[in-house]
């Protein structure tokens, strides 16, 4: 089994807990996972943005999304921003 491979079937069947970000124009987007409901993960695309995408580009509902998965993971209540 190639190292790509395992890595993407770790991803895709153990990789809980992560957040993926990416930006919507970024070429390195094309290569984005595919979340295909296995895990406890997230992924946000960035309208417009680009490989420096970062929380604060996010819409609000995407904000809003990223604060109650990270409040439900860590069992606390952030201050959002």
């Amino acid at each position: 089994m190639s190292p790509y491979f395992q890595v993407y079937h770790f991803l895709q069947y153990h990789g809980d807990r992560i957040i993926y970000v990416y930006g919507e124009l970024d070429p390195w987007s094309s290569t984005g996972i595919q979340l295909i409901g296995r895990t406890d993960a997230v992924k946000f695309v960035v309208k417009n943005g680009y490989h420096g995408s970062r929380v604060r580009d996010f819409t609000p509902e995407q904000k809003d999304l990223f604060y109650s998965t990270l409040e439900r993971w860590l069992g606390l209540t952030l201050a959002r921003q």
